[in-house]
């Protein structure tokens, strides 16, 4: 049967649609899963991504130069590519982002199918390796991470590289060398390790004994070597000597991996990510074992003469771990996504054994059934394995239950809980997390946000001062305690932070965005201005940038201005109600009152419980002579929001504007009730009773205001003192 399949002419077609069906059942659970750890980095806060203009920044900058938390060590344009495309079609629609890497296993188990074909010329064995490889459950973290894009990326253009080499020196086209070359360039802008390229490309020819061509192999060896330098020059910090301290100490782990390599590829059980960055003893037993059999395999490698294609897998598979080997620092001793395409010769072997018990007369069905029972227990397994990427919660719960010592996964889990208002819950998890990481900023940054979600701005100044401590160059912390201080009404202070943010993250849009808004409130309108500006240049969705900076302009008379940027700002978030609000207090103020009407009318029945456009839109009905529908306007708002100190004191102003004084006087009270601190219904009041001439119950008031924090307008204070005497 094997036979006659492998001269097939259909072959390619029957197998590439196999891979596929594998993977389309084993990944459909993928699809609905939520963004998680680094996916809020790369994608969800990355503005290089969000507009096709910025792809030179793409192709020059790091991957985190996008993003609000400031750069990273990381250079993969490639990745960055992609996330466009995925913007471009779907915006932030996690399920396009999903399906998009799925599409990328199943190329990757094609290309997979081409280079075992073109080395072997064994279209079983291609056909078996790939089905296995594409159903295995090792491989999730790699597909179903959208931020681990890059071990899929890499892994097509390697293997397609890899199976060009193998055609150019069999017939010496000249296309297929080009083809390859240009494979191996996308390969290193896709993701960094794939420099090990040439390596594997002098594993393969000493395995086979097969001579290198030296002008075909110079101009792979330059590009690495270019490559090299590059990294050493533009992103210095990934291979600063300094990074080698404490290499030795390391070494151990790297065994400990290779054993668990082993086990979880032949039990896929237990699988999840952050093994975390340990150090293990040399006499640690996994290290010892793991030691032993790195150096019986490669010794049977280096010194096998007829087995070649073993030596070679045995040398790719190690191969391809070495730049994971701990020489470096790295966040995680060991990774299931280390293992995309070392997994490869497991699969080889595996495919391999399959065929041999085939060849075996009496095991024919055997063989057949073996394929079947693994294709289906590795595809199920995927397919369940996914709902642990689901959401963030369900995520790093599955973490902490095999690494309770993850004090990132216990911080991020403290963070979803509090986004989903469990603050009670996060707690614990945030002091736990600092108490097994004590030099690490994000925990007590983290409580830091959540002490000040809670109200409670001193002890989340105390939290943010010490992440700061820890880390004075975390753009993350520097950024929250800009906020603090905004919001303390500490505005210098807060101004000093916000630069200092940008200064450490030319691309934070949103510390541009609030400095602006800074410098707004303090009058400094030209500073504003050019804040906004680099915010909306940084970040071209940004509503809320559109929205501020049109109100700049509509302070400055400016309409026509203000309304093309409170427009944008709605055609970015057609439900943004804040835009049509001040759109439609614009065209008010231009005295085109209809307009303004329509406009209101519509924003409530895109924002029916919201207060405000009740109030604009009695004010301008009431300038209109509508009396009645202003006061019905008003008299909704507080029944859809009967406790809401904002309805009452804008119904006070609409009673008081057409009239009813008895309920004016009754609303402003109303809203103290529920607000005894707010200051305008006490400076309503005082107008109130001054324009009655009760000139003590009017100074009464108004000191209250004053007292409050209210801004009185000095011509009021004036009349207020020269009626009084």
């Amino acid at each position: 049967m094997f036979k006659n399949f492998s001269q097939n002419k259909y072959f390619y077609v029957f197998s590439a649609t196999c891979i596929c069906l594998i993977v389309i059942f084993a990944y459909s659970s993928s699809l609905n899963g939520k963004f998680v750890w680094d996916d809020e980095f790369l994608v969800e806060n990355n503005n290089h991504i969000k507009k096709w203009n910025n792809i030179k920044d793409v192709l020059i900058k790091d991957i985190g130069a996008g993003g609000d938390d400031g750069p990273s060590t990381y250079y993969r344009p490639i990745q960055m590519l992609t996330y466009m495309f995925d913007y471009s079609l779907w915006k932030l629609d996690v399920r396009g982002y999903h399906a998009l890497s799925v599409v990328f296993h199943m190329l990757a188990g094609m290309a997979l199918l081409w280079f075992i074909n073109a080395l072997f010329k064994n279209r079983v064995l291609a056909f078996l390796c790939g089905i296995l490889y594409a159903a295995h459950p090792i491989h999730v973290e790699s597909v179903s991470y959208i931020s681990a894009r890059a071990d899929t990326l890499s892994a097509i253009f390697i293997l397609s590289g890899m199976a060009l080499y193998l055609n150019f020196m069999k017939s010496k086209n000249i296309f297929f060398y080009c083809l390859m070359i240009l494979s191996y360039i996308l390969a290193v802008l896709s993701k960094e390790v794939s420099v090990i390229f040439p390596i594997l490309i002098i594993a393969y020819h000493y395995a086979y004994r097969e001579k290198i061509i030296i002008r075909a192999f110079a101009p792979i060896a330059f590009i690495t070597f270019l490559y090299l330098v590059m990294r050493a020059t533009i992103l210095a910090p990934v291979l600063s000597p300094s990074n080698l301290d404490g290499s030795l100490a390391r070494i151990p782990g790297f065994f400990v991996a290779v054993t668990e390599y082993f086990r979880i590829m032949i039990l896929p059980f237990g699988l999840h990510m952050d093994y975390g960055d340990k150090i293990f003893s040399p006499f640690n037993f996994k290290a010892i074992f793991g030691c032993s059999i790195t150096a019986v395999f490669l010794l049977y490698a280096v010194l096998s003469r007829k087995q070649k294609a073993v030596a070679f897998f045995i040398f790719w598979f190690f191969i391809n771990l070495i730049p994971y080997a701990n020489i470096f620092p790295a966040p995680f001793f060991m990774a299931e996504h280390f293992l995309y395409i070392a997994s490869i010769s497991f699969f080889i072997g595996l495919a391999g054994i399959i065929i041999k018990i085939y060849e075996t007369r009496l095991f024919k069905l055997a063989a057949i059934g073996l394929t079947s029972v693994l294709c289906v227990f590795y595809g199920f397994s995927t397919f369940f394995q996914n709902f642990y990427w689901k959401d963030p919660i369900t995520f790093y719960e599955r973490i902490i239950k095999y690494n309770p010592e993850s004090y990132k996964a216990l911080n991020n889990l403290a963070l979803a809980y509090v986004k989903e208002g469990r603050i009670e819950s996060a707690i614990p998890l945030y002091e736990q997390s600092i108490e097994l990481s004590p030099n690490d900023a994000n925990g007590y940054n983290n409580l830091g946000i959540l002490f000040s979600e809670k109200g409670d701005l001193e002890t989340a100044e105390k939290f943010y001062i010490k992440a700061f401590e820890k880390n004075s160059n975390d753009v993350k912390t520097i950024y929250n305690l800009a906020n603090l201080y905004n919001s303390k009404g500490e505005k210098e202070n807060a101004i000093t932070f916000y630069k200092r943010a940008i200064k450490l993250n030319s691309e934070n849009g949103k510390a541009y965005n609030n400095l602006a808004n800074v410098y707004s409130e303090l009058g400094r309108m030209n500073d504003a201005l050019e804040s906004y500006e680099a915010a909306i240049k940084i970040n071209p969705t940004d509503k809320f940038a559109y929205n501020n900076l049109a109100t700049i302009y509509r302070n400055k008379k400016d309409f026509l201005r203000a309304i093309e940027l409170y427009q944008k700002a709605i055609t970015i978030d057609p439900s943004y109600p804040l835009s049509y609000q001040n759109l439609g207090i614009t065209y008010a103020l231009m005295g085109e009152k209809k307009k303004s009407v329509e406009i209101f009318y519509n924003l409530i029945n895109i924002a029916p419980d919201d207060v405000m456009p009740y109030y604009h839109l009695g004010m301008i009905l009431a300038d209109l002579g509508n009396k009645e529908e202003a006061l019905n306007l008003c008299e909704k708002a507080v029944e859809r929001n009967p406790q809401n100190k904002d309805a009452y004191n804008n119904l006070g102003l609409i009673s008081f504007k057409i009239g009813n004084k008895e309920l004016a006087v009754f609303s402003f009270k109303k809203a103290l009730e529920f607000s005894s601190r707010d200051p305008r219904p006490y400076f309503n009041l005082a107008v109130f009773y001054y324009t009655e001439k009760n000139f003590l119950l009017a100074r009464e008031y108004c000191d209250k205001a004053v007292s409050l924090g209210y801004n009185v307008p000095p011509r009021f204070l004036s009349d207020l003192s020269r009626s009084e005497r």
